[in-house]
């Protein structure tokens, strides 16, 4: 008797667990908290075209390229994130990049851009 109504509850959890709704789990933000969504990705996504932009400068020498907006660069990922690759359309390399390695690619597949 025991043992079945041990497995009874336990059905029951996973019955349970199984069809409760995720978005009553789900935390809802605020509009303020929205707000500061939003307006924290765009300026990652401004600084992100900023120093593409600045590493493709054709009228700074790679070196002062690579050493002032590189590890700028590479600050704005988590370690060990991955890039996609819009550098290469053919994949010819790889579909996603290290930030380091992305960085790299664009100074030395684009040092006229």
């Amino acid at each position: 008797m025991y043992k079945s109504r041990r497995i009874y509850i336990y059905g029951l959890f996973v019955i349970i667990a199984f069809f409760t709704p995720l978005n009553i789990l789900a935390q809802q933000f605020s509009e303020v908290q929205m707000d500061v969504i939003h307006r924290e990705s765009k300026n990652l996504i401004s600084q992100y075209e900023n120093y593409i932009n600045l590493m493709g400068d054709k009228n700074e020498p790679i070196t002062d390229r690579e050493q002032a907006y590189k590890p700028h660069f590479e600050r704005l990922f988590y370690e060990n994130a991955m890039v996609y690759n819009d550098l290469d359309p053919g994949f010819e390399t790889s579909q996603w990049f290290l930030p380091d390695v992305y960085s790299n690619n664009i100074m030395l597949w684009y040092r006229e851009s």
